[in-house]
């Protein structure tokens, strides 16, 4: 299904830290998002590019986004989520060229039940292919967790 949510009422970044653009189709274990590069902003290069390793980021967020709608559709509140870590991470350009569409495919492989999961991530596009398993973690306490430094 393609939902029907604005991105920033499923994903807790504000302006130039917000890197997907839409949802275009939500599974329970996949969401498919949509990003395209800006040719200016607090990530980008001065020659306009965006550096390979904001592809991290980019999954992430996409993964928080599919978090989002699930949250919506049961009506619960979206938590604050964590990346832990990221394995397998395989990029074939140093750099998203401004203007690029990106497709963001996220896959959900598990979650324990305590807040921990993992997924597979893909990121294609014009010339671009980034793969990589992130592991997120969803803190029961969001707030005491960041009081005490993680």
């Amino acid at each position: 299904m393609k939902p029907d949510y604005a991105i920033r009422d499923l994903v807790p970044h504000a302006d130039e830290m917000l890197l997907i653009d839409a949802v275009e189709h939500f599974e329970a274990d996949h969401l498919l998002a949509t990003y395209v590069v800006p040719s200016q902003g607090i990530l980008t290069g001065a020659d306009g590019r965006l550096p390979a390793w904001v592809g991290v980021e980019i999954m992430a967020q996409a993964i928080a986004a599919h978090v989002g709608v699930r949250c919506r559709l049961a009506g619960a509140p979206i938590p604050i989520g964590v990346l832990v870590g990221a394995r397998r991470l395989h990029v074939n350009v140093d750099a998203f060229e401004p203007g690029a569409r990106l497709s963001v495919d996220v896959r959900r492989v598990m979650e324990d039940g305590k807040g921990v999961g993992i997924w597979t991530c893909r990121i294609d596009g014009d010339g671009v292919r980034s793969d990589a398993q992130l592991s997120v973690y969803e803190p029961p306490d969001a707030a005491a967790f960041f009081e005490r430094g993680a």
